[in-house]
């Protein structure tokens, strides 16, 4: 359940980035790209962090302790922006702001990927412990098929949210009303973090950490 909630609290950010950017934000093109294409040492930053972030706090704290952050990274701007604190379109601190925030927020982001990727395959062992059989393919695959259907649901809940503040079709980023894309960021808010508080309660349930998952490799045999 947290893979599902954690994945579709990704994918609806992703679904409406491109409003978000040229809408919200007045971004041409070239900008787009140039922050596209910058995120790429995110993924760096995130293997560098994840083992050590993983062996200070234990997997648990590290995955929720990440995504508050990471989260908090991917919200600031536009709650900033808003509230009247960040700076307006066609500054010249506008794009560099973003690529800071954004880099650290998918940097974040990734390196929970990593540690969640970890804790799944920990439940391998204790789910061997339990059943007597190895279903890595099992879970791995549940893993994957969750992830490409939340594809398509943060899609779907992309789409509500445009019909809902009456997004227009074909809109012109130099015609439309202001007060679209503002209500456009109002309603993601608590659409974003009714997920994000879902798959925070259901990984609080989880209960492997180092102590227990060492036990289940001494009980099979693989300390």
């Amino acid at each position: 359940t947290e893979i599902y909630t954690l994945s579709l609290h990704d994918a609806l950010p992703i679904s409406l980035n491109i409003y978000f950017n040229t809408f919200f934000w007045g971004l041409s093109a070239g900008q787009v790209f140039f922050l596209t294409a910058a995120l790429v040492p995110a993924a760096i930053i995130a293997w560098q962090i994840a083992t050590p972030i993983s062996r200070m706090f234990g997997k648990k704290r590290a995955a929720i302790g990440l995504w508050i952050v990471a989260t908090t990274f991917y919200w600031y701007p536009l709650a900033a922006r808003i509230g009247g604190f960040f700076p307006a379109n066609g500054s010249p601190m506008l794009v560099p702001l973003l690529l800071v925030f954004g880099t650290i927020g998918v940097a974040l982001s990734i390196a929970d990927d990593i540690i969640i990727s970890s804790m799944l395959a920990d439940v391998v062992e204790d789910s061997e412990l339990r059943t007597g059989r190895r279903s890595e393919g099992l879970f791995f695959a549940g893993r994957s098929l969750v992830i490409k259907a939340v594809s398509g649901v943060g899609g779907f809940v992309a789409t509500l949210l445009l019909t809902i503040v009456r997004f227009p079709a074909h809109a012109n980023p130099a015609t439309i009303d202001p007060s679209i894309p503002k209500h456009l960021a109002l309603v993601y808010f608590p659409t974003s973090f009714g997920f994000y508080c879902v798959a925070l309660v259901c990984l609080a349930f989880y209960r492997i950490d180092r102590a227990t998952h060492e036990e289940n490799l001494r009980k099979l045999g693989r300390a």
